[in-house]
């Protein structure tokens, strides 16, 4: 893992007038070959499985085999995850009902990025999957109908993630604040405590440039934002950004 240059410039202020000073730290992050890939990955917009509707519209690339008949009404899930073409573990795997009683199913990613999952009472309702780290900023989901039965489900996400961690700052912040990471074509955040401080991974989709801001709802100021720009040499980026004030 390579470390990354240091940057001066945070801007600061409301949201109409920024100013400048504090310092950040941008990294790329060169990832192992069992979790991302170092080229964009595979993105075919005619796809199935699309990310969330508050982070954007590219496709992921998710393929089902035809089903094998069962006697059962168990839907039976199989294949396999991967990140730019490369098998993936480090992400969380999850199936639910997407109507009635919320019922989740934690599917185990072995180590070369095979699954294997069993939905009890599965084909009563649209099934949907979720595939997120283990510190979201963001997730890929989508939803469809599956009979009783055995069915391949796979996977082939991006390979673009921004690494986000704001330090804990107890002087002059506000109770709770929000971190939003916003690219061309959508966005997605959450709301933190800044005393505690944050750490989130974000799912980049495309190659380009994503603006990662930290806001005070409550007084719409802003308290810090810093461009950051996913290559596809470079599909892995760690940002460090402080809340300063003056």
């Amino acid at each position: 893992m390579t470390c990354g240059t240091t940057v001066a410039a945070v801007i600061l202020g409301s949201l109409s007038h920024l100013l400048l000073p504090a310092a950040i730290s941008v990294g790329l992050l060169v990832a192992g070959p069992s979790l991302i890939g170092q080229t964009a990955g595979n993105i075919r917009p005619s796809d199935g499985f699309l990310i969330d509707r508050n982070v954007g519209s590219p496709a992921v690339d998710a393929a089902a085999a035809p089903a094998v008949p069962s006697n059962t009404r168990t839907v039976e899930l199989k294949g396999a995850v991967k990140i730019g073409g490369r098998a993936a573990s480090s992400v969380r795997l999850t199936f639910h009902h997407n109507q009635g009683i919320q019922r989740e199913w934690r599917a185990r990613i072995n180590s070369d990025g095979t699954y294997r999952v069993k939905l009890k009472n599965g084909d009563r309702d649209v099934i949907c999957a979720r595939i997120e780290r283990s510190r979201p900023l963001n997730s890929y989901s989508n939803c469809r109908r599956f009979a009783a039965g055995v069915h391949r489900l796979d996977f082939d996400l991006p390979p673009g993630v921004i690494r986000v961690e704001v330090p804990p700052a107890r002087r002059r912040v506000p109770t709770l604040a929000s971190v939003r990471v916003e690219g061309a074509r959508g966005g997605a955040g959450r709301s933190f405590r800044p005393a505690k401080g944050f750490r989130g991974d974000y799912f980049a989709a495309d190659v380009g440039t994503y603006i990662v801001t930290i806001t005070d709802p409550e007084h719409e100021e802003m308290l810090a934002s810093w461009p950051v720009t996913i290559t596809a040499d470079d599909p892995v980026v760690g940002l460090k950004l402080p809340i300063s004030r003056k």
